[in-house]
């Protein structure tokens, strides 16, 4: 049965994946030119342990990661959601960060920090004659970044971001930089999703007198999502176009999801490292964690974690109080306690409760 529906949906949208693996295999000789000139690390390497080939299509439920490739895709965001991610591996430099979203009457309103820590390095020099050596930090960068997605449609969403970041070299030489993102989403009701975005599009200040340009970039992507019997299947693929390095960056990603448990996997046509990506995510009511093994090629294995909790909304507040406060009421009679009870378990009483009431006798089906 579901060998047969992965079968139909794969013929349906046959076109569409030949088109996208098209394009992809016409800028694969581009994609794999070495490292370009664009800098700023904490730009680029600011991810999470989901996808990223679906979540810049599409988004992910659970997750706030939307905020790095298209703020338009916060828009939908309905629940106040915490977000807490790290990274840990290739050369022993680490990355973590926290998201928060607040949800709004048209869109979302979402913010975070994250910090970006390359690991130590051995500083030798020559003073008065001796040779000196300290130990400094490599590389320390912090981002700060908000961002707001707003509904012009249930089906078109639009979003921007504004995003600060510091950098500083061997405790040495630092920089500033300012930037924006822009971006725009559209979600058919029929599962397929339209993305694109402008990122990194700013300025910022020089290490001494070496520029260090920001990764302006262009993306745009698409992603398919289908329900096959029980499961949940999402479908992505895309391209970054890196405006400083003249480079192309396809990249597919797919998710399969079943009640509370989701694998995904991720490739990138571009990288000589990261190229893989393997993720597993487990949802517990209101509490989604995630974890991804990224395994190097030259470098070390990556690992990389994320833990998401949503709050109750103020009217699913009001709702559970109210629910508490008619079956506190219930429960002070007989009649009423049954009238509960028989509610509780989606069954419908067969008599009305004020009858009940009066009739203590009657029984309830």
């Amino acid at each position: 049965m579901i060998c047969r529906s992965i079968v139909r949906f794969t013929f349906k949208f046959r076109s569409m994946l030949a088109i996208l693996l098209v394009c992809m295999a016409g800028v694969s000789r581009k994609c794999m030119a070495d490292f370009g000139k664009s800098g700023w690390t904490i730009f680029k390497k600011a991810q999470t342990a989901n996808s990223r080939g679906i979540v810049s299509t599409f988004g992910h439920y659970g997750s706030l990661s939307e905020l790095f490739y298209n703020p338009a895709l916060l828009a939908p965001k309905d629940h106040r959601e915490s977000f807490l991610f790290s990274e840990s591996g290739m050369v022993g430099d680490k990355l973590g960060g926290v998201l928060y979203n607040e949800p709004l009457r048209h869109g979302s309103l979402t913010g975070g920090l994250v910090g970006y820590d390359a690991g130590s390095i051995d500083l030798n020099w020559i003073e008065n004659g001796e040779l000196m050596t300290q130990n400094a930090s490599a590389q320390r960068d912090l981002l700060c970044i908000v961002a707001y997605g707003y509904r012009l449609r249930n089906d078109l969403f639009v979003g921007g971001s504004m995003k600060a970041a510091t950098s500083q070299i061997a405790e040495r030489n630092s920089a500033n930089a300012l930037a924006a993102d822009v971006g725009a989403a559209y979600v058919s009701p029929k599962g397929l999703t339209l993305s694109a975005a402008l990122q990194n599009i700013g300025t910022s200040t020089k290490f001494v007198e070496k520029e260090n340009p920001l990764p302006a970039s262009a993306y745009m992507g698409a992603g398919y999502a289908a329900k096959i019997s029980n499961y949940h299947l999402l479908t992505g693929a895309g391209v970054t176009y890196n405006m400083i390095d003249d480079r192309y960056a396809p990249e597919v990603g797919a998710e399969l999801r079943y009640q509370f448990v989701s694998m995904n996997v991720g490739y990138r046509f571009n990288a000589q490292e990261q190229v893989l990506t393997l993720g597993l995510g487990v949802c517990f009511d209101n509490v989604e964690v995630g974890y991804a093994y990224i395994p190097g090629i030259y470098l070390g294995t990556t690992h990389r974690m994320n833990i998401s909790f949503k709050f109750q909304t103020p009217l699913e507040k009001r709702t559970a109080q109210a629910n508490k406060a008619h079956t506190a009421a219930a429960l002070a009679s007989p009649a009423k306690a049954a009238f509960a009870k028989i509610t509780s378990q989606g069954r419908q009483p067969l008599v009305n409760v004020g009858k009940l009431q009066g009739k203590q006798s009657r029984t309830v089906n």
